[in-house]
């Protein structure tokens, strides 16, 4: 069992119970026979549909840039960047080789507009001047990314923020797992389902970016990354969304870019094809109210411990049963976070099931806090009489 699949068990969300407990999807061929790894994945309920080698580090070229992405989104979500903010690229970032927006040094762009150039047209010299603006180095930037694949508890080895280095070596899982938390940011698919941009610089030329994913241009899915070498192959990593279900597939080192595309078509069209995801509950969302007698106040909010999501085969959703347990005997005192009951989910035979915890405290109530309630309800209703 691969370290992607250990971090999963050990998370112990309940959606992830899907990839342990449910039937292991079978092609009638592999999904390629020319890559060297490739990781088919149901991203809401990390489920792995279908792999092969996922757990072998390769050099997935620019692929690794999905880390830097990661990174820039996550800094945008703290707010220590800005989108409109200027970035002065740099001349080690103006020199970047391979795919570039021929930036100059010493110009400045928005970091917006590098964000756009690095992730539709995967270019390096915008990728650095934005992990520079970030780290303040890049080598500096590229400890975080290796601090962020520990954090994921994935094998990953980063030697730079582009993926130029052949000494960036990170596994189809892995690649997997960073690319599943990066889906997190919605805001990252306004920028990689382009299929071009045009990028003004601030002498009045344009540099036109077109996107590597052709997937992209035939509407297939909303991006992720492309890369290639001589040396590594042809690799990428789809992805697309359909309903609750979001599927990515990650390909390393096939031997041309059409059969990489055409691979990652195919297991996405299949995978959306058979497979659809139910979403039972959501931390963040409150699920059930349960009155509660001699308490102040008079109810308890109840909410899920975890996401709770089940892959369902198209065809079989209406054999999953949803039933709610609470606790015998629930009453006041109520402490916060105290488990009240459960979700329990029947999915043709197998069950899952979620906790539901109070997010707030329940007193039991006392005279002195029913007198407070009257007190408080006779004083509103005096001012609305004076109103």
């Amino acid at each position: 069992m691969g370290r992607i699949r250990r971090r999963w068990l050990a998370m112990g969300i309940a959606a992830l119970l899907c990839l342990f407990w449910m039937p292991r999807v079978g092609w009638a061929a592999p999904l390629s026979e020319t890559a060297r790894a490739y990781l088919l994945l149901e991203v809401t309920t990390r489920t792995i549909l279908e792999e092969k080698n996922a757990d072998e580090a390769l050099h997935g070229a620019s692929v690794t840039k999905l880390m830097s992405y990661l990174l820039f989104f996550e800094a945008l979500q703290q707010g220590s960047v800005q989108l409109q903010e200027e970035v002065t690229v740099s001349k080690e970032a103006a020199s970047k080789k391979g795919t570039s927006a021929f930036l100059d040094a010493g110009e400045q762009q928005p970091l917006e507009a590098l964000l756009k150039a690095s992730i539709v047209g995967s270019a390096n010299d915008a990728t650095c001047a934005l992990a520079e603006k970030i780290a303040g180095s890049e080598a500096a930037f590229v400890e975080r990314m290796n601090a962020r694949a520990d954090q994921l508890g994935v094998d990953a080895v980063f030697a730079d923020c582009t993926g130029l280095s052949e000494q960036s070596l990170v596994s189809a899982a892995a690649f997997a797992d960073i690319a599943a938390e990066l889906c997190r940011h919605s805001a990252f698919f306004e920028y990689s389902a382009c299929w071009t941009y045009s990028l003004v610089h601030a002498s009045g030329r344009e540099t036109e970016i077109t996107n590597a994913n052709t997937l992209v241009r035939d509407g297939l899915c909303d991006g992720m990354a492309t890369g290639s070498t001589s040396a590594s192959g042809y690799s990428m990593v789809a992805s697309a969304k359909n309903g609750n279900a979001r599927f990515l597939c990650v390909i390393l080192g096939d031997r041309e870019a059409g059969r990489r595309a055409s691979a990652a078509k195919r297991a996405i069209s299949e995978a959306t094809a058979a497979y659809g995801v139910k979403q039972i509950a959501s931390r963040d969302t409150k699920y059930r109210t349960i009155p509660l007698e001699n308490a102040d106040p008079g109810s308890v909010d109840l909410y899920p411990s975890e996401d709770l999501a089940i892959l369902y085969r198209k065809g079989e959703e209406k054999s999953i049963r949803t039933q709610v347990e609470i606790d015998e005997g629930l009453a006041p005192p109520i402490c916060l976070g105290q488990i009240a009951g459960r979700i329990v989910v029947d999915a043709g035979g197998t069950q899952y099931s979620v906790a539901l915890e109070a997010r707030e405290a329940v007193e039991q109530r006392s005279l002195r806090s029913a007198f407070g309630r009257i007190l408080h309800i006779w004083l509103e209703e005096a001012a609305a009489d004076a109103g």
